[in-house]
């Protein structure tokens, strides 16, 4: 089965299964796959099923369609790795490999191919605020169909979140408008009540011997029953996509944060966030520690605090810049905190996020491998003939240079492993390389494999600002720290592993399973298909196999990487019993 996955500019992304012969794809409402940016056209491309064969077409847009790349100019077929490019949209083919069979590895060039997770409650409440307005501009703006009360008070909120289409703009407005219109009518007309009976009473009281008080006004028109309000019908040339399963949650509300924070978290709205907890939703922050019951559309990995010790003295927009986090957020964490000085230990929390695919091409350096380096006999009894150093490069950090040989076949899928994921992920934080194997090979402790130059210790990508360079522990002065497990970037980290499998040449990834829950959320909210979700031993059990990120006891702040023998190797044997990963 293929699919097409569509990766927006921030990283979120969606599968779009190819069943059908057309898919129309623009901005308008009318196209099978809806893409809603300036950027794209209306009607700017399609897919076709042509028998086996996949073909993409240009619709003639000002805007053009670009296919790895470069600008597509008559129909063209699609293959597996492919990347077309549809305004700030990337759109790939993916083919999902049959049961017991692997799918073909096809070579591609270089370029993004981030995958995200599935649309959010916010977009699809976008793009039905969107037909609402176009139905409304196109039968002429009818005051009957503007939105009201509650209506209008989320789609003000929405507008407030980004960039909109014009016609959308105008048709929140001109719905705000009439509120206040309405509001200064009953007013005007309350007022004018209040006139004329004062004025009656004037003339009346002198007949009436100052008697009795005059009746109270009667009180305006009273206020609409939101609730009772309905949606305006809207014309469908086709059945409404199916809602996303909601999951009720439990949010324990941490520092500095507002109902729009944890609405904007769990895709919902600030009124149903304040309603389901009997909240007001106008409160600026909320009480840290309480604990709200959310119905939430996407489930994002946890808030991460991080105990950070400061390496030299700092402002508050400086640290706030180290970890993109907002001073007055900072300054709450930590109101204890009057100074920022070197050695003080302060308190950070992380929202972390799916990273955006890079936009631009990165140059990467080139590297002569020798062809001579081969891996002899086992990964726990084994031997490297003629081993090769991995090379020094931007791309990542050399722990220790000197334990650092391995076999060409290896060298070279890591570098390439690399590449890809620098390219995929708009990660540029420190990336720590450790442990393959001694420059001959052999016996290495403590480790009982990495003997014959085909595994990897690789150290867990982690959160921005986290890394210093003194945890390599380079000096005498210095020990080594591996990250935390609070300081791991789960998102990053299955981008490194997604490259790593891209290869097809791993054996094995070693990763304690109480660890692997946190990674399978990560890859399936970056889009991950089932077939990649299966090469995770989570939540099948520490002893199910099958899968290549499989449990290893200690594989906690590191992942341990086997790859394959190659064909030159000499009596090669690719081992993945799991004791045989153990190097602690």
């Amino acid at each position: 089965m293929r699919v097409l996955r569509v990766t927006r500019k921030d990283g979120h992304a969606w599968t779009v299964p190819i069943e059908q012969d057309r898919i129309n794809i623009g901005r308008d409402a009318d196209n099978e796959l809806v893409l809603e940016d300036a950027a794209v056209s209306r009607h700017h491309c399609l897919i076709e099923r042509q028998g086996p064969h996949i073909i993409v077409k240009d619709r003639g847009t000002p805007n053009g369609t670009f296919v790895n790349n470069e600008f597509l100019s008559e129909p063209r077929e699609l293959r597996e790795g492919d990347r077309v490019y549809v305004g700030p949209f990337l759109l790939e083919l993916v083919a999902l490999a049959q049961e017991g069979h692997h799918a073909v590895r096809v070579a591609t060039p270089m370029g993004p191919v981030l995958r995200a997770r599935t649309t959010t409650a916010d977009d699809r409440y976008g793009q039905r605020l969107t037909q609402w307005a176009q139905h409304w501009d196109g039968g002429g703006r009818p005051r009957s169909e503007l939105l009201r009360g509650r209506l209008l008070t989320e789609a003000q909120l929405h507008l407030r979140s980004g960039p909109t289409d014009p016609v959308v703009r105008a048709f929140v407005g001109a719905s705000s408008r009439r509120r206040t219109a309405g509001r200064l009518g009953i007013g005007l007309g309350v007022l004018g009540l209040l006139g004329l009976v004062s004025s009656v009473l004037w003339f009346v009281r002198p007949w009436d011997g100052g008697g009795s008080e005059p009746d109270e006004v009667a009180s305006a028109e009273p206020p609409e029953d939101e609730s009772a309000l309905e949606v305006v019908p809207l014309r469908r040339d086709k059945p409404a996509q199916p809602q996303a399963e909601l999951t009720w949650i439990e949010h324990e509300v941490i520092p500095a944060e507002s109902i729009e924070d944890i609405a904007r978290r769990y895709g919902a709205t600030v009124s149903n966030v304040a309603r389901w907890n009997g909240l007001n939703p106008d409160a600026p922050v909320l009480e840290v520690g309480t604990k709200l019951r959310v119905h939430a559309e996407q489930t994002p990995l946890p808030q991460q605090k991080i105990d950070f010790e400061l390496d030299r003295d700092y402002d508050w927009k400086s640290l706030s810049e180290r970890f993109d986090v907002e001073p007055d957020k900072l300054r709450a964490y930590n109101p204890d905190v009057t100074e920022l000085t070197e050695g003080l230990r302060i308190e950070v929390w992380i929202n972390p996020k799916p990273y955006a695919r890079r936009s631009e091409a990165l140059e990467f350096p080139e590297f002569q491998i020798r062809d001579d380096a081969l891996s002899v006999g086992a990964p726990n009894d084994g031997k490297l003939k003629n081993g090769v150093q991995m090379p020094e490069s931007p791309l990542y950090t050399r722990r220790a240079p000197n334990i650092m040989w391995g076999s060409t076949h290896t060298i070279e899928t890591l570098l390439e492993a690399i590449a890809r994921f620098r390219q995929d992920l708009a990660f540029d934080h420190e990336l720590v390389l450790a442990d393959i194997s001694r420059r001959g090979g052999g016996k290495f402790r403590p480790h009982k494999s990495h003997q014959a130059g085909r595994d990897i210790d690789i150290w867990m990508p982690t959160l921005k600002g986290v890394y210093k360079e003194k945890y390599l522990g380079r000096t005498n002065r210095t020990k080594i720290r591996r990250p935390a497990v609070n300081e791991i970037d789960w998102y990053a980290t299955w981008g490194l592993v997604r490259a790593l499998l891209d290869t097809e040449e791993i054996v094995k990834i070693f990763l304690e399973y109480s660890m692997q829950e946190k990674l399978y959320r990560a890859a399936k909210e970056m889009g991950a298909t089932e077939e990649e979700l299966a090469k995770i031993q989570w939540p099948r059990g520490a002893g199910s196999g099958g899968a290549i990120i499989a449990h290893s006891a200690g594989h906690i702040t590191h992942i341990h990487v086997r790859f394959r023998c190659a064909e030159a190797d000499i009596d090669c044997k690719n081992n993945s019993r799991a004791h045989l990963s153990d190097d602690l």
